[in-house]
């Protein structure tokens, strides 16, 4: 199944999807189930599935999740913190300050960090897991539901691949040491240039079958959906 989405630029090759692989849009939607269920897990439940996403990213070896995490460290404080110290309830003894902490307070806390850690090893694993265009497939079928309310799926998708294309050459053109000002002006000069001078470009996705993988993880998530929802 070829599905044409037309915009403005060069001409690119197809993009060509292993039939053995779960499918693109699927996996947006496991993400997307798995980020709804997590919210309702227990501490327990919580620990297991991060024992999966953990041979996940061993699988993938990819170093993103080591950098999102170190990114979120002030914010995994915060959230102790603000748990901590506002969430009544039984007060932690022996604490040398008068203002203490509570045992309810960090254990929630220690829920909602494990929680984000949790949906950023997700993302780690799809972003290692797929390329740029495997993901634009992807939420190309996710927003073709979209064509009922007549909104163009193609054209979102389209820009989208664009924007982000542009945005890399932007930076490799204004290069590492340059102000971000100038990669800013040379990607809203690509975005909003006079279309009449711009070449024509047709991308081109090719979109595979659901496969039997993608049938079992659809049943999988609606049962789990039902469980915990």
């Amino acid at each position: 199944m070829r599905d044409r989405l037309k915009s403005a630029g060069r001409s690119r090759p197809a993009f060509l999807l292993s039939q053995w692989h779960l499918h693109p849009a699927m996996s947006i939607i496991t993400f997307i189930v798995m980020t709804i269920l997590i919210a309702h897990l227990a501490l327990a439940q919580l620990l297991m599935l991060g024992l999966l996403l953990v041979v996940g990213l061993k699988c993938c070896e990819d170093h993103r999740f080591l950098m999102m995490m170190n990114r979120m460290r002030w914010l995994f404080v915060s959230i102790m913190l603000i748990y901590a110290y506002t969430i009544p309830g039984e007060y932690l003894p022996h604490w040398p300050f008068e203002f203490a902490p509570t045992y309810e307070g960090l254990q929630q806390g220690i829920n909602q960090i494990v929680r984000i850690s949790l949906v950023l090893a997700a993302i780690a694993i799809l972003m290692a897991t797929s390329t740029r265009e495997v993901m634009m497939v992807g939420i190309y079928c996710c927003l073709r539901p979209l064509r009922l309310l007549n909104l163009s799926p193609e054209r979102f998708t389209a820009r989208l691949y664009l924007t982000l294309q542009y945005i890399d050459e932007a930076k490799s053109t204004g290069g590492i040491s340059e102000e971000k000002s100038k990669w800013y002006q040379l990607l809203n000069d690509k975005i909003n240039g006079d279309p009449a001078f711009l070449p024509h470009e047709f991308i081109v996705f090719d979109i595979p079958r659901l496969g039997p993988l993608d049938y079992c993880c659809m049943v999988f998530s609606f049962i789990l959906l039902r469980l915990y929802l």
